[in-house]
């Protein structure tokens, strides 16, 4: 089953929020994205201590950095059966000028990695995030991470545990001061 959206205007593509339920237990989860007819990214879910038969599984999944257009497709290659995805999507018009980022805060619950990416260029190293319950925690990006899309992308652990869930991440974005002052003569 593949899940898509038309779009009045071009849109900048985020994540989806997909329900999936795994076909065997331990099954990898594929997932495939289009962005106006042409391929977005794979997206391949480790999932070992993740996947349980027949279980309702809720995931965030995430295109290439950067994709932008007016129809947005994902669709399952192999592991599991999608019985709900929501396409998150922001207006390229949101996007016209220069951003800044300081800090983030991100509300999540089990092992979490996550990319950045600013204009499509990965900023700073992944962040490991870990926790036996819900928790939220504040963290600083490099100096200068400035662009006009700013994404985050959550990854396969390193240390092969199962991915967590992140409930909510936060930014203290802002549009940035580009231009040098001028100086009275």
């Amino acid at each position: 089953m593949a899940e898509f959206q038309q779009y009045p205007a071009p849109v900048v593509f985020h994540q989806a929020l997909v329900g999936v339920i795994p076909r065997e237990d331990g099954d990898d989860l594929k997932f495939n994205f289009a962005v106006d007819g042409d391929h977005a990214g794979t997206e391949t879910i480790s999932g070992a201590g993740l996947a349980v038969k027949g279980k309702l599984l809720p995931l965030r999944i995430f295109p290439n950095p950067s994709q932008a257009g007016s129809l947005v497709q994902v669709s399952i290659e192999e592991g599991c059966d999608m019985v709900s995805c929501e396409l998150v999507a922001a207006p390229i018009a949101s996007h016209r000028v220069v951003k800044e980022l300081s800090e983030a805060q991100i509300t999540y619950k089990g092992d979490v990695t996550i990319d950045m990416y600013f204009d499509g260029t990965k900023i700073g190293s992944s962040r490991f995030f870990s926790s036996t319950g819900w928790k939220t925690e504040k963290f600083y990006m490099p100096s200068g991470s400035r662009g006009y899309i700013f994404q985050w992308k959550q990854i396969d652990n390193t240390n092969n545990n199962p991915r967590g869930y992140v409930g909510s991440f936060e930014t203290d974005i802002s549009i940035s001061d580009v231009e040098t002052p001028a100086v009275p003569s």
